[in-house]
């Protein structure tokens, strides 16, 4: 896998972003797309079926404290 130089670009208008975009997937190889699609994949079971996953089946159980102020 070649790394490549991050680029910083500045658009003057969302279309111009999109175009961009747009080119850039028209013009890349299918080994890109497809080194890509794995990256996301992987990054997919990481954050949502990894260990640091969050739960949602179980309920989390929250709890609620009102103390007295001094003064009363």
């Amino acid at each position: 896998m070649v790394m490549r130089k991050k680029e910083l670009r500045i658009f003057e208008s969302f279309e111009e972003m999109n175009e961009y975009q747009l080119n850039n997937r028209i013009n890349s190889s299918l080994q890109d797309r497809w080194e890509t699609f794995w990256r996301l994949r992987r990054f997919h079971k990481q954050f949502f079926h990894g260990e640091n996953a969050i739960d949602h089946a179980q309920p989390t159980k929250k709890r609620l404290i009102i103390s007295k102020p001094e003064w009363i």
